[in-house]
């Protein structure tokens, strides 16, 4: 946070709100809503922010996150993935991308 608010990698933030949830496999994340001075830049957002996989040969590491926190491949390229029931993946994937903008409705 110490980032996003004092650095302002994002650029000036108005103000922040966020809350840390431990899931029950004991991992856990960070849901974070922020307000920004200026709009933002997708492009940006990638160059900040990403994901990998741990490196094969932490072979504990690899094991838990590509087991516990990774999904897919399931649906027709992968019909005998465990979320797969009667041909459709049981958590909803792949799932259509959308956008929206809660400050753009005209009143």
């Amino acid at each position: 946070m110490n980032l996003i608010t004092k650095a302002k990698i994002f650029g000036e933030v108005k103000c922040h709100m966020y809350t840390i949830e431990w899931q029950k496999r004991g991992f856990h994340h960070v849901h974070i809503l922020i307000w920004l001075k200026d709009s933002l830049h997708v492009h940006r957002v990638d160059d900040i922010i990403s994901a990998e996989i741990p490196n094969p040969q932490d072979k504990d590491l690899f094991y838990i996150v590509t087991k516990q926190m990774v999904h897919g491949p399931c649906g027709s390229i992968n019909p005998r993935s465990p979320c797969m029931k009667d041909g459709i993946c049981t958590k909803r994937y792949p799932r259509h991308f959308f956008g929206f903008n809660v400050f753009s409705r005209k009143e």
